[in-house]
């Protein structure tokens, strides 16, 4: 069935139309394409006129640009052929110049894997001058020398690019000669990937130095609000910024549908996502559909299949399938094959299918709650409608402040800028790790601040005065035996792996947050739609055992947080408030879990597990004494603690608007009285070892991120004393959403502005 017939029928059920808060229809596109000149070498330019490729404006300009010697940052959108525009120039400049070598970064093993095929199938047309190779920890040992010496073209992923570099003596050929470093879906690397990945970049091109090669970048990424500076603090090098698209798109029918809309009516944002796909899965559409967890993502295939399990026992896992991280190699190239071959009928899936592996034609994306980013929503949205075909894509909003603010306020949604892409140069926590790196693969000299910033010798003489370098007044050298690499955990800072074992062996890993959070003993788990209970949690050797096991209750953590000041950085007053940025230290201890029967709560548990504690960045909101005393005279203290409670909610509610983040990234605690002032105070920090830059853009943006957060909760039409989902509740508290005060949170949002 086509999108517009199916579009029609959508609009004749009563159930889709009193959910439906705005449909947009985005325009289809004619292409436009440029003639090259020069052409290109004979044998390429033979193979582009036999596979008929006619080049797209961009993708000239691409081409053109990289001729010219200059690094390039092209943002335009999914399935823009955005490849073609960087396999083309450095394919040219490789059959030019036979010594010549290339470097492929993919930020994950299935697009690397894609990619893969994609250069494997040119090259077999160009009589295999460039015998193009993955090299990856799936990549066996036995291949990997002849990789090093033969293979023109590299492809890998940044956790492998940080375990190669200190072996550059083993890739001297390859470094001698390397000229191009292609860097794709680049805006994966921001807040703690990309701020670790600009500095692998920066040891990466200081081994180039070395071995006196200068590569050209080519960074290709999906639209954000900042390319230029991005690109600058990612690879250390002027970039020249192509963004015009002029690539062909069909028609897209974008629906922003609210769960919520209709007053004291049983729905869920997972009850209405299930029975889209259910629709559209038997309307033959074939359907991508986006959750915001790995839980979720779970839940919502295990419903899907069970339904369609029961009208025939055949399809519960050849219409749909879920697919996301911590899933083992195997399992995930076999459903994404499955994809590809049309023997799937929908998946469901985390971020993980954001990037552009090649996953066949979709005709309709579902995303089962705001993406978090902007960048996100359209990389998300890009994936159905490949070519000129309409396409169907439905938001499905979650009863919180973000989500309910965008189905609100459709016009701001639809003309709302992306976000953001923050890297920070500056963490100490990340620049130790990748300084001690470099010390290892040659040794480090005062000329290293190039590469490493202003802040590089008093960070060296740091380690050095802590035994971790040693000098010998001109140079410095790493001085343990253990590789620093293995200490240096790129995805998460200080982070560390868990690995899941059912009766069938390893199924999948998962971090120490995660773990904690979803894993921990006595939790409900489920993988690839079956439902597991976690016996035993072994802090020991980060083992987890769990078994199979059928149940309708879900778990849920309980968090104790505590934040105290370790140094002010920067104050300033705003009316008659005060407003801090500095370094805190952050405890979270899970000392307890609920079980659930949906959203009951049946029974609560103890937990014994160790408290994660971390050095972190935060800004503080100060509520001065007469300020307080002037409120409790009219109002009890109880109310007081409401309003705090929910304005620390709402602002990070509301980060993301302004900062690109999820509220995941974020933590808050607000309190009536702060031991250390006396005062009532709110904290908001960033969630990550060292901050990465989050709260130091909210800190500078306070005004407006206090104005989204009022109009938030003035707009909600909710008339509960403590708010809802949709205004002040958390789905992070702590507190389980205890003490919460609407009408004190505007009133106290009001006296901030």
């Amino acid at each position: 069935m086509k999108i517009p017939e199916v579009l029609a029928w959508f609009k004749k059920q009563n159930r889709f139309n009193s959910h439906t808060s705005y449909i947009k229809e985005i325009l289809s596109k004619e292409a436009e394409t440029q003639s090259l000149n020069p052409p290109f070498t004979p044998i390429l330019q033979e193979w582009v006129e036999q596979n008929n490729i006619n080049l797209f404006t961009h993708q000239v300009e691409s081409i053109q640009t990289i001729r010219s010697g200059k690094h390039v940052i092209l943002t335009t959108p999914t399935a823009s052929g955005k490849t073609l525009a960087y396999n083309l120039p450095v394919i040219d400049g490789l059959l030019k110049n036979p010594k010549s070598r290339a470097l492929y970064i993919f930020p994950t093993k299935a697009l690397t894997n894609d990619q893969h095929k994609t250069l494997l199938s040119i090259d077999q047309e160009l009589d295999k001058t460039l015998k193009p190779a993955v090299y990856d920890g799936d990549t066996i040992k036995q291949k990997r020398a002849s990789i090093r010496r033969n293979s023109r073209i590299i492809l890998s992923n940044p956790y492998m690019l940080h375990m190669i570099l200190p072996w550059h003596h083993l890739w001297a050929e390859f470094f001698c000669n390397i000229d191009f470093i292609v860097l794709d879906e680049a805006h994966y690397y921001r807040g703690v990937f990309g701020s670790n990945m600009a500095m692998i970049i920066r040891r990466l091109k200081r081994i180039c130095s070395a071995y006196k090669s200068k590569p050209q970048f080519f960074l290709s990424t999906a639209t954000i609000a900042n390319p230029v500076t991005f690109s600058e603090k990612l690879v250390g090098e002027p970039c020249v910024h192509i963004s015009k698209n002029g690539a062909p798109s069909g028609t897209k029918h974008f629906v922003l549908y609210n769960p919520y809309y209709v007053e004291n009516e049983e729905s869920t944002t997972n009850m209405e996502t299930q029975w889209l796909m259910k629709t559209l899965i038997k309307k033959n559409v074939h359907t991508l559909c986006f959750s915001l967890s790995r839980r979720n993502t779970e839940y919502i295939t295990k419903e899907v299949q069970q339904y369609f399990a029961k009208r025939n026992p055949l399809h519960k896992t050849n219409i749909i399938a879920s697919y996301r991280g911590g899933y083992l190699p195997e399992q995930r190239r076999e459903i994404e094959n499955k994809l590809k071959l049309g023997k799937l009928k929908g998946i469901v899936s985390t971020n993980a299918l954001e990037a552009g592996i090649d996953i066949g034609s979709l005709d309709a994306v579902l995303m089962n709650g705001y993406p978090g980013t902007m960048i996100s929503t359209w990389q998300q949205a890009g994936r159905s409608g490949r070519g000129k075909d309409d396409s169907l894509v439905v938001l499905i909003g979650r009863q919180n402040p973000l989500d309910q603010y965008f189905l609100n306020h459709p016009e701001e949604f639809f003309n709302r800028d992306p976000e953001f892409a923050i890297i920070d140069l500056h963490n100490q926590y990340i620049l130790w790790g990748h300084l001690l790196c470099a010390a290892k693969e040659f040794p480090l000299t005062e000329k290293d601040s190039h590469h490493f910033g202003n802040y590089f010798l008093h960070e060296v003489l740091y380690l050095t005065n802590e035994g971790l370098l040693k000098s010998n007044g001109k140079k410095w050298f790493y001085g343990l035996l253990e590789e620093p690499f293995k200490n240096v955990a790129i995805n998460n800072i200080g982070s560390d792996r868990f690995f899941m074992y059912s009766e069938t062996g390893l199924i999948e890993t998962l971090d120490r947050e995660q773990a904690y959070k979803e894993a921990h003993e006595g939790s409900i788990y489920i993988h690839q739609g079956e439902t597991y209970i976690v016996q035993k949690m072994d802090l020991s050797s980060n083992t987890i055992t769990v078994k199979k096991e059928n149940t309708q209750f879900n778990t849920e953590p309980q968090i104790h947080i505590d934040v105290s000041i370790v140094q002010p950085v920067e104050t300033k007053s705003f009316h008659y408030f005060n407003l801090t940025f500095g370094k805190v230290n952050v405890t979270e201890e899970y000392y307890s879990y609920r079980i659930k029967r949906k959203s009951t709560v049946l029974n609560e548990f103890p937990l014994n597990l160790p408290p994660i504690n971390f050095d972190t960045t935060s800004f503080w909101i100060d509520i001065p004494m007469k300020f307080q005393e002037e409120l409790l005279s009219k109002y009890d203290s109880k109310k007081l603690q409401g309003g705090i409670h929910g304005a620390e909610h709402a602002i990070i509610a509301m980060m993301p608007l302004h900062v690109l983040c999820d509220r995941r990234d974020l933590g808050g605690l607000s309190t009536l009285f702060d031991p250390q002032t006396g005062c009532a105070r709110i904290f908001i920090y960033d969630g990550f070892l060292g901050g990465i830059g989050l709260c130091e853009k909210g800190y500078s943006i306070i005004s407006n991120l206090l104005k989204s957060a009022l109009a938030l909760v003035e707009g909600c039409k909710c008339d509960a004393i403590d708010g809802c989902p949709a205004c002040i509740h958390s789905p992070k508290c702590g507190n389980d959403n205890q003490t919460l005060d609407k009408e004190m949170t505007i009133k106290l949002l009001k006296l901030l502005l």
